[in-house]
């Protein structure tokens, strides 16, 4: 720009026109900033040409050939402003950021009283003494910073050395990065690979399409980042709006949510607790901690991340599986099942089940040509048929290992269809009893049609119990369908 206003070069005018454009784009402030010092050398060059006597004529060119200038670099950023806004501010937490919010939160931007309080500069005065200098030599810094633009056309005046000039240039730089070093590089010098056992077990355990949602660590991306998962980071303050809430959970568009993690002292807080895992749709207790994170998990996981993490078996730093207080044992618990995660996770029963109850969580695995998945005693499926009657065709059986293996062998296992009516009570209509190692017609997939005959409000129930013991009980479920 200075170049270009010394000797009206079209050249450095161009050069300093998409300069100026690329830079409003990258950091609007940074470039208002910097617009300043080159008003100053305008109006240092105006004023040059007045003492010379130069024509008014000739002064509304050389201020039409400043301000053009700025003329691609404001409409730039009027159009990015406006396309950004209109992501932001439909968006039920990023509004805070539209340019509307910004102005007037921003430390009072038009607010003369705001501008001028004792408050707002010990705030930034506090900030920038911890970025860039101590705050005695805050002035001087930006006085140098301000008249950058001012010093390079002076420079070319001075009678000084070469060395004094670049002396003088560097000293905001110098003063800048020997506060970095004293400051924030102390305690950023610390060899980090960007991982933890948290974000290890969400990467390695939950659904690659599941979404977790953290709380207490404002909007940072650190675990989703490292754990490979979509995320709702929930602003701190937030957590206590509900409509804000629901409305969240309702824009994830039925994506399944894996876990909820809450750091810092929210954790211990029982009503906000329980308010954020009703909402989620996660377990109501944490399965795990990990430093000050508790972690409650999604039911149609839980059982089987337990069972991963049970005492002895988590391989995760700093992962500790979280006793249950007595009575719960949310292993075996009943848990309802949205309709999105009930149809994107069991794709293999239709109509989809509407509650689950699976000893060891569902767990998907190939077995012979057949997608399966764990259907370990005690297990329960609730179906909703289209029809009040007509038949279900359904697909079972126990695992290969469980009869052939050496040494202890599954006693067999109950295969049950029952109605459960809206009171609860069961009425068996199907019962096979499954013993692998005495009835070889019984190794393998068993496949077998079940008529049903219920009333409007009735469910059907599918079950795996043991026999005398569970152990080795290695059921599976293939596939239920209504015909």
């Amino acid at each position: 720009f200075v170049r270009a206003m010394q000797g009206r070069s079209w050249r450095w005018w161009w050069v300093a026109l998409l300069a100026g454009t690329i830079g409003i784009l990258i950091k609007s402030l940074v470039f208002l900033v910097w617009l300043f010092p080159a008003a100053l050398f305008g109006v240092w060059t105006l004023w040059g040409e007045w003492r010379s006597g130069v024509s008014p004529r000739a002064m509304l060119r050389t201020v039409g050939f400043g301000v053009g200038a700025v003329v691609l670099p404001y409409l730039a950023i009027t159009w990015w402003v406006g396309y950004t806004d209109s992501i932001k501010e439909v968006h039920r937490s990023a509004w805070i950021f539209t340019s509307q919010a910004l102005t007037e939160g921003n430390f009072g931007t038009f607010s003369i009283e705001s501008r001028l309080a004792r408050d707002t500069w010990t705030a930034l005065g506090l900030r920038w003494s911890e970025t860039l200098t101590p705050p005695w030599f805050l002035l001087a810094i930006f006085a140098i910073l301000a008249m950058g633009f001012v010093a390079v056309g002076l420079f070319e005046e001075l009678r000084t050395s070469l060395a004094a000039r670049v002396c003088l240039a560097a000293v905001p730089f110098v003063v800048m990065g020997h506060t970095y070093l004293t400051g924030y590089y102390q305690f950023q010098s610390i060899k980090s690979y960007g991982d933890s056992g948290l974000t290890a077990l969400f990467r390695d355990m939950l659904p690659a399409e599941s979404v977790i949602v953290g709380v207490g660590q404002d909007w940072s991306a650190i675990v989703p980042y490292n754990s490979k998962r979509r995320a709702l980071m929930i602003r701190s303050g937030l957590e206590y709006n509900d409509e804000y809430l629901r409305g969240a959970v309702e824009d994830l568009d039925g994506a399944i949510i894996g876990a909820l993690f809450i750091t810092g002292e929210q954790r211990f807080s029982k009503t906000l607790v329980q308010k954020l895992t009703t909402v989620m749709g996660v377990v109501p207790t944490p399965l795990f901690r990990h430093q000050e994170t508790h972690v409650f998990v999604n039911p149609f996981i839980y059982s089987d991340m337990h069972y991963r993490l049970r005492p002895g078996g988590s391989v995760y730093p700093e992962v500790e599986l979280i006793d249950q207080a007595d009575g719960d044992d949310f292993t075996k618990a009943e848990f309802e099942l949205s309709r999105d995660l009930a149809e994107s996770a069991f794709t293999m029963v239709d109509p989809s089940p509407h509650r689950m109850r699976i000893r060891y969580g569902f767990n998907p695995a190939g077995y012979q040509d057949h997608r399966i998945i764990n259907f370990h005693p005690v297990s329960d499926l609730w179906i909703k048929p289209r029809n009040q009657s007509g038949r279900m065709s359904w697909r079972y059986g126990i695992l290969d290992a469980a009869w052939s293996r050496e040494g202890d062998k599954t006693d067999g296992v109950d295969f049950i269809v029952s109605v459960e009516s809206p009171d609860g009570a069961r009425r068996e209509i199907y019962r096979n009893q499954v013993e692998p190692v005495t009835d070889e017609n019984k190794r393998g997939i068993i496949e077998t049609k079940i008529p049903y005959e219920i009333e409007s409000d009735d469910v059907l129930v599918f079950s795996s119990r043991p026999r005398k013991s569970a152990a080795y009980d290695w059921a599976v479920l293939v596939d239920i369908a209504e015909q």
